[in-house]
């Protein structure tokens, strides 16, 4: 260590020394415990059992190897360097290298080649790790299994393959349906841009089933979707089965016809909308009579269509209705349809106790934080949304890999933060947030045979969450 003094001075007129040791400056001090968590809890072996057997052979140089390639780029989206582009630098970080446990990094040319030379039987075990990784970290013996799915367009700007026009989203891109159950997602498929998700829906619903009553056969299972999911075969299947449905519906005149004309709904509330304060009033009931008039009998089973009306002022968008206060009012009309049953089947749990504004406002509106806000985490705040490749199946992996680090996340939060509060619950604390509190840590580093000394500045960000993550031990 060498103290070594210079002639330049700071703004206070103090002399500057440099201290030149064997120590390393790095900006992601909290994947050390971050692939600690992963190795303890079974989570790395599950990935390197399934993986590595699946990655094309080829010999690399300099104690490299292809799982290390695909290691170094899931532990670069954990700390946010989806670009290839950011690996360059990672051979400079030796804190990094430690953490991970590579001996030495790839560039961009050695990672693009590895992605590119990629084959569909390594998506496949890809998806089994999204699996297993649910099996291993998902609680035992839940009350209710939610599968919420959802599609999602991956915009794209050059020239990939199977990119379509997009009428509905206005744009090109690649079509994704992602299954989440119980916050965990568990399905991933990529498409061309115009594939309906429905038809997606439909080539795995058996096998999402199967799965689930392989590991969970007592357990109901309740497929959760908006109205762009509706079709009578696929309702039917579910039926059969043996699982349960909650998708929205769109109204029709004969449905519209009956909430102005005859319904009595079961539930009428009132509350002042959030922002303008202005007075809501909704409405909540069944139409008990309706059927769909082209499904069949099997579809109809036991088959409920909820009635939400709303009537409230429209939002002010003008300064003038700003100022008078006085808007026409509009009536908004909704429907969800679900198989729910209103006694107990013997094997649906709880949910049958549910009312139907219930079933509304407390298991069907539920999946705009299951759902819509977990396709933010996964496309933005895990990078998902990357699709920069020409090559198909190399944009399929890096989805697949965006997967597979928010599944480390929610694995996390799940584990480690479950009963922990600080500024908010810490349990449902976005991506972003853990990245900065807990893994993108500046300090400095010294590695030495036998340990490895670490110093941080001493204000952090979310100080009683770091610490917590740090001091967790798996039991």
């Amino acid at each position: 260590m060498y103290l070594n003094s210079t002639p330049c001075t700071d703004g206070f007129n103090r002399q500057v020394h440099i201290r030149n040791k064997n120590s390393y400056v790095t900006n992601c001090i909290g994947l050390f415990k971050a692939f600690d968590f992963l190795r303890q809890s079974g989570g790395y072996d599950i990935i390197k059992s399934v993986i590595a057997p699946t990655l094309p052979y080829k010999k690399c140089r300099g104690g490299r190897t292809q799982f290390g390639n695909f290691i170094q780029r899931l532990a670069g989206i954990l700390i946010g360097k989806e670009d290839l582009n950011d690996h360059d630098t990672i051979d400079d970080d030796p804190a990094f290298l430690s953490a991970v446990g590579l001996s030495a990094a790839s560039g961009c040319a050695t990672l693009c080649n590895f992605e590119n030379s990629l084959q569909r039987h390594t998506l496949t075990a890809m998806q089994q790790v999204l699996q297993d990784l649910f099996v291993h970290y998902a609680p035992k013996h839940p009350d209710i299994l939610w599968v919420d799915v959802d599609c999602t367009p991956i915009y794209v700007y050059g020239n990939q393959e199977n990119k379509e026009f997009s009428g509905h989203y206005g744009d090109y891109c690649l079509m994704a349906m992602v299954i989440f159950i119980n916050n965990f997602p568990v399905y991933v498929t990529l498409d061309r841009g115009c594939q309906d998700g429905r038809a997606m829906l439909e080539e795995v619903y058996e096998e999402v089933i199967d799965f689930l009553r392989e590991h969970y056969p007592d357990t109901p299972i309740v497929f959760r979707a908006d109205s762009g999911f509706i079709r009578e075969s696929l309702v039917r299947g579910i039926v059969e089965k043996g699982a349960y449905y909650l998708f929205g519906y769109a109204p029709n005149r004969a449905i519209q016809k009956f909430a102005d004309t005859e319904w009595a709904p079961e539930a009428i509330k009132q509350y002042a909308r959030p922002g303008d304060g202005m007075l809501v009033l909704r409405a909540l009931g069944e139409y008990e009579e309706y059927r769909p008039k082209k499904w069949t009998a099997d579809a109809h089973k036991n088959l409920r269509l909820i009635l939400r009306d709303q009537y409230a002022p429209k939002p002010a968008i003008t300064v003038r209705q700003k100022q008078e206060g006085d808007r026409p009012k509009e009536a908004d009309l909704r429907c969800i349809i679900t198989n729910i049953p209103t006694e107990d089947d013997g094997k649906c749990g709880q949910l049958w106790r549910a009312t139907s504004a219930a079933i509304y406002e407390d298991l069907y509106c539920r999946r705009g934080s299951a759902c819509e806000l977990k396709f933010h985490e996964l496309k933005d705040e895990s990078r998902a949304q990357r699709a920069s490749a020409t090559r198909f199946l190399t944009n399929f992996y890096r989805l697949l890999l965006s997967a597979i680090a928010y599944t480390i996340f929610v694995a996390i939060r799940l584990k480690i933060f479950s009963r922990f509060e600080y500024k908010g619950r810490w349990w449902n604390v976005s991506v972003e947030r853990m990245r900065r509190a807990l893994l993108n840590i500046a300090g400095l580093v010294k590695l030495g045979q036998r340990k490895i000394e670490v110093e941080i500045q001493s204000a952090l960000m979310d100080e009683p969450a770091f610490w917590h993550f740090w001091q967790y031990r798996i039991s």
